[in-house]
C-alpha cells in the first residue's frame, strides 16, 4: 500500500479505522488489514 496519505491531517482518520478495525475487522475495507 502507498503510505503517501499519511499525515498529520490523516491521522485521526486513520486513528479511527483502527479503532474498528481493533473491534471488527469487518468493519473496514479488506485492504486496510494488510496496512494494519
Amino acid at each position: 500500500m502507498n503510505d503517501n496519505f499519511l499525515n498529520s491531517a490523516n491521522a485521526p482518520y486513520v486513528a479511527e479505522l483502527f479503532h474498528k478495525y481493533s473491534q471488527d475487522p469487518n468493519s473496514v475495507d479488506s485492504s486496510w488489514g494488510s496496512f494494519f
